[in-house]
């Protein structure tokens, strides 16, 4: 897991990371998102996804898939949670199940950045 060490890096520290991804429409861009959560700040919404943390030794991360309308993005539209389409969302328990998670998504880790550097919308 060295090998991704940027992203490692950024997500100990609380960065929030973001890629563009290749859209299901040519009509739509499409993200990918990882958070990692605080259990104490973001317990209302794991509840509310209805997730069991076993063990709070591990971070949890939540990864997010979205896409949205080029209409929006490229004016620059403010967007909100209603503009978003094909939304999924998972929830993971520690480093090895978040590269598990991204390589069963088939998204390389490596493409990970700073939401500012992707376009990321949200």
């Amino acid at each position: 897991m060295n090998e991704h060490y940027k992203v490692l890096n950024a997500l100990r520290r609380d960065h929030d990371l973001a890629a563009e991804l290749p859209s299901s429409s040519p009509d739509l861009y499409s993200w990918v998102g990882v958070y990692p959560l605080d259990l104490d700040k973001d317990k209302e919404w794991l509840c509310n996804k209805k997730v069991k943390i076993s063990n709070t030794d591990k971070p949890i991360y939540c990864i997010r898939l979205f896409e949205a309308e080029k209409k929006l993005i490229d004016q620059d539209v403010w967007v909100c949670e209603s503009d978003l389409k094909n939304k999924k969302d998972f929830v993971v328990q520690g480093e090895e199940a978040l590269f598990a998670k991204l390589s069963e998504l088939n998204i390389d880790p490596d493409k990970l950045e700073m939401p500012c550097k992707s376009n990321y919308p949200i």
